[in-house]
């Protein structure tokens, strides 16, 4: 056994951290706990921030990278584990404040350890069953073209696409390869959203059929996200998208809108500002408002503001996570904003809490081999209104969004 190993190490110099291959000692590994002949580690999107060093994800440096590993235990102070044992880790802290699996050989608690059956090779425990496309929009067709001849599950983050086109490529290859596929739209798994949900589908306000659903704030998202300021089609396709989402998920389906569009800021390129009235194919009527160019105290970001009146009722959702619902003559007021977990902070507990329900629904839906409601062929409705918004902002005319027809 060699006292020597190679690992790649996340180091900082001169304040910034980069990823190194290095030789290290076995015995700079600690005396503690299992210590496993690594086999396989996995590179995600964490482990390339953490080797490059674009993203604080090491807490601590030095510190070996990856966030798991499958190997054979070579020495255990763990009753449950024993030399030869095939063991596999993800999580747990590795490649953010434990070392992690970039290397040869690496100590875990054996707390942390699962057993591998011995139906499956070391790097079949390791395979990719579901990837999660995080990545800037113009890179998620070929990424999910990747996914899809390799027969592996797909979720895709918002917008889909940067065109229409290339949103119904990403869907047909995953239909011509037989693979799941979904967008990770989640302002309809809100708390708050799915709560004015229980109550149109519980028959309160009767059937909706007049709603003003907004998202105004004048936060910068330009300083997080420079980019934005140069994209030609702007608060429609980064913003608008998600409100048109909820239009869609309270009234239905759309039959045809209309949009203004303004570029209030100078100092960007695309739209800032867009007001959309939407005819759905229910006979409701909507208006979707989407800006960034808002000038308010108190702004309600990042709050979606909305009132939804039905034949026998309405609903109001006030800054503050408040709703009130008025219904045969009463009103009653409730508190439907997010509680506060360990893991959130305010202003953006909401939309944090809606990330976990996003996942939770689309990793149950994978799991139980169903579309999930935000399947990719689901979020081509949202995106066809995304499209037709832009037309009939340009055009100054009703357009009716684009319908995608599957290939035989």
């Amino acid at each position: 056994m060699s006292d020597t190993i190679r690992a790649i190490v996340a180091e900082e110099h001169d304040g910034k951290i980069q990823g190194r291959l290095k030789t290290l000692r076995v015995a700079e590994l600690g005396s503690r706990g299992v210590l496993i002949d690594v086999a396989y580690s996995t590179v995600n999107y964490k482990d390339g921030l953490a080797v490059t060093g674009k993203g604080r994800i090491c807490r601590q440096t030095p510190l070996v990278c990856g966030i798991d590993l499958a190997g054979t235990v070579r020495e255990s102070d763990h009753s449950q584990w024993q030399i030869g044992d095939r063991v596999l880790v993800n999580g747990y802290g590795l490649s953010e404040d434990q070392p992690g699996g970039y290397a040869q050989q690496q100590r875990v608690n054996g707390d942390f350890l699962v057993r591998v059956p011995e139906t499956l090779s070391l790097f079949d425990a390791m395979a990719i069953d579901l990837v999660d496309i995080t990545t800037r929009m113009e890179s998620h067709k070929p990424l999910a073209a990747l996914a899809a001849e390799r027969k592996i599950a797909a979720i895709v983050q918002k917008p889909f696409a940067p065109t229409w086109q290339e949103c119904i490529d990403i869907v047909e290859t995953a239909r011509h390869h037989g693979t799941w596929l979904a967008v990770h739209e989640n302002f309809r798994f809100a708390t708050t959203m799915r709560r004015v949900k229980a109550v149109i589908d519980s028959g309160a306000i009767g059937t909706p059929n007049w709603a003003r659903i907004a998202f105004r704030t004048g936060y910068n998202v330009y300083r997080g996200q420079p980019y934005l300021a140069e994209a030609e089609r702007l608060v429609i396709l980064d913003l608008g998208i998600h409100v048109l989402d909820l239009a869609r998920f309270f009234l239905g389906e759309v039959k045809h809108l209309s949009c203004e569009t303004q570029k209030r800021n100078p100092a960007i390129v695309g739209e800032d500002t867009a007001t959309m009235m939407l005819r759905h194919e229910s006979g409701a009527v909507s208006l979707v408002e989407s800006t960034y160019a808002t000038q308010k105290i108190p702004d309600s970001f990042p709050e979606t503001l909305l009132e939804i009146e039905g034949s026998d009722g309405s609903i109001m959702v006030h800054r503050g996570e408040k709703m009130t619902v008025t219904t045969q003559g009463i009103f009653f007021e409730e508190h439907i904003g997010s509680p506060l977990l360990p893991w959130t902070s305010r202003p953006w507990h909401g939309s944090q809490e809606a990330v976990m329900h996003t996942n939770r629904h689309l990793l149950d839906a994978f799991r139980a081999g169903r579309s999930a409601d935000v399947s990719g062929e689901d979020n081509l409705k949202t995106y066809a209104l995304v499209e037709a918004a832009y037309e009939a902002a340009s055009s100054q005319r009703v357009v009716s969004p684009p319908v995608w027809k599957p290939k035989a």
